[in-house]
């Protein structure tokens, strides 16, 4: 399944979060760095709510 990564630049980098799932967010130094981090966040996020 594909979820919409919302993304913004701030002063210290990228912050991310999933629309679709409440919570779940990440950041990262550059872009790619956030957004790797975020498809963990969603894989652990799922995880997490299958238990």
């Amino acid at each position: 399944m594909k979820y919409v990564i919302a993304i913004r630049k701030t002063k210290y980098g990228y912050d991310t979060h999933v629309p679709a799932l409440p919570g779940c967010h990440s950041q990262g130094d550059t872009e790619r760095e956030a957004i790797a981090n975020t498809c963990d966040a969603v894989l652990t996020y799922l995880d997490m709510t299958q238990l």
